[in-house]
């Protein structure tokens, strides 16, 4: 805040910025507009050599994706802010009132979007607390979906169907995060029914075999088979085993795809709902 005094008494007490603009440009020629435009040209060639030995740096260094990004872009706005400041000089505009000018500009901005302002400091914690990478399949208020960047105001996510999903890094840091990409490996639990007419341990044998088809599905833990509740028509069983965290789907879908046809090879009957009329 005492700069920001500072640079406030200095513009006050001296010019308004406006006149000092107008005595700056009052005194360029096109000599001195086209060195300011090759200046430009240089340092934006040259700041763009900086950022791309910058980002394959951070690509050979141990930080996550999400932090590479972060630390891109905070570059990125640096060296835009001190080209900005090399060419306003050159032109002949004083730095110093330059400075005052973005100070006020940066104190109004803060106190009228307070929002954004939440959003990039949710980012910068979102980025060192990690509870996601890039590439992570999450949960983020009821949206699921994989983490395709975590920027300074916003996470964005890619859905299942391929739909873009934009979320404030606020709301991404007050809400739960479900990680289903944590972890290496993950248990599936899949609900099977049959006939009360069919034995319990052949129903077993039948989901059993199903599952051990399944290259997909881990041994170790083993898969579990109980029986999980009694219907009206039929007994259910559930069967609980792991998978890797990325076959969760797969597994699910080619042991429902399956596993008719090992109750047909074992013989387990599925029940169906009578009615019975009577006179």
């Amino acid at each position: 805040m005492e700069l920001i005094s500072s640079a406030v008494v200095e513009t006050t007490t001296t010019k308004p910025f406006s006149e000092v603009l107008q005595s700056a440009f009052s005194k360029l020629d096109l000599a001195d507009i086209g060195y300011a435009a090759l200046l430009f040209v240089v340092c934006y060639a040259g700041a763009r050599i900086l950022r791309k030995l910058f980002r394959r740096a951070l690509e050979r260094s141990t930080l996550s994706k999400n932090l590479q990004s972060f630390f891109q872009q905070v570059l990125r706005f640096v060296l835009d802010f001190i080209i900005i400041l090399i060419v306003a000089d050159s032109l002949g505009i004083p730095v110093s009132s330059l400075l005052a000018v973005f100070s006020l500009l940066g104190l109004a901005l803060s106190l009228s979007l307070q929002n954004l302002l939440g959003n990039l400091i949710s980012g910068v914690v979102l980025l060192f607390n990690r509870p996601f990478d890039v590439g992570d399949f999450v949960e983020i208020k009821g949206v699921s979906g994989s983490v395709k960047q975590v920027a300074l105001f916003q996470t964005q996510l890619n859905t299942v169907d391929n739909k873009l999903i934009h979320i404030p890094n606020s709301d991404v840091l007050s809400s739960t995060i479900v990680n289903y990409s944590a972890e290496s490996i993950r248990r599936v639990d899949i609900v099977y029914q049959a006939s009360y007419d069919t034995p319990t341990e052949t129903v077993k044998k039948a989901i059993a075999e199903c599952a051990a088809s399944l290259p997909e599905i881990l041994t170790d833990p083993a898969a579990e088979i109980v029986v999980s509740g009694f219907g009206d028509n039929n007994v259910d069983y559930t069967i609980r085993f792991w998978v890797r965290s990325d076959q969760c789907v797969l597994a699910r879908d080619l042991m429902n795809d399956r596993i008719l046809s090992f109750y047909q090879k074992h013989g387990v009957e599925l029940s169906y709902p009578r009615v019975v009329i009577q006179k």
